[in-house]
């Protein structure tokens, strides 16, 4: 869905079925990437891969066909390349994978740490130098948020927790900060993690904040968290955690998850 950050005009379905999850624009706007799990017409085979479409709904094509899930993808800054995150079955590993835009070129990156954490979440630095990425020690017991360079090398911890997960972080505008959310305490969280010090500053906000996404501007973050007893929606806060905002404002749109800005052309 596609979704104004202004007024209250209803959403705009991009695709049909209810299939597609965790969508990714291109720079310019004018495609989307996405992760879809059906089971295949005619082969009853399952499909866990990503797909790209033209913002239109016209253009459709499938960039991963591998044996494996293929999900969370995430579009560079510069367009010519996604990363995205993929789960051997066999081995029940996981790593961050990048690919060309159009499917070709697939690299594996975390190959190192796949049998020590389960890695997920991708996310590209403004620049398009960096990723950053989130990890789970397979043990269960200490999560934490990692960067990387675009090909792969000096991956560092950055923020780590016990007392929850940390995951799906996002980069500000400056590239000097990455939020993400955090259990703490048992009660989810958005946290922002500055680089150059360490220091994360928890967003304490009723409710649980899932899947920050970081306004190309700089000035919000976008967020989904339950919106009832059986319904989500879309919200944005400013960066202090002001001037929370509910987008998804009718229920008949169906709630929603896992924002992702797109820039104006």
């Amino acid at each position: 869905m596609i979704l104004g950050t202004a007024g209250s005009a209803a959403p705009i379905r991009l695709n049909a079925g209810s299939v597609s999850r965790m969508p990714t624009a291109s720079p310019d706007g004018q495609r989307i990437a996405f992760a879809v799990s059906m089971k295949e017409l005619g082969t009853n085979l399952q499909i866990d891969d990503i797909y790209a479409v033209d913002r239109n709904g016209m253009n459709m094509k499938r960039l991963t066909s591998e044996p494996g899930v293929d999900a969370e993808p995430a579009w560079s800054p510069k367009g010519d390349r996604i990363a995205y995150r993929r789960i051997d079955l066999t081995t029940g590993y996981s790593s961050i994978w990048v690919m060309n835009a159009d499917g070709s070129g697939k690299v594996k990156l975390t190959e190192a740490l796949e049998s020590a954490y389960s890695v997920g979440t991708p996310s590209w630095s403004p620049d398009g130098s960096r990723i950053a990425f989130s990890t789970v020690l397979r043990s269960g017991t200490r999560s934490g948020i990692w960067t990387m360079n675009a090909d792969g090398s000096d991956q560092q911890q950055r923020a780590s927790s016990t007392d929850g997960f940390d995951m799906e972080p996002t980069w500000s505008a400056g590239g000097t900060q990455i939020a993400f959310s955090r259990i703490f305490a048992g009660d989810r969280d958005i946290a922002i993690l500055t680089l150059a010090s360490g220091n994360v500053q928890r967003v304490a906000l009723p409710g649980a904040q899932w899947h920050p996404a970081w306004s190309p501007d700089g000035g919000h973050i976008a967020f989904w968290q339950p919106a009832g007893p059986t319904a989500t929606g879309i919200y944005t806060m400013r960066i202090d955690g002001s001037n929370v905002r509910m987008h998804t404002l009718d229920p008949s749109w169906g709630g929603g998850f896992n924002p992702s800005w797109i820039r104006r052309p």
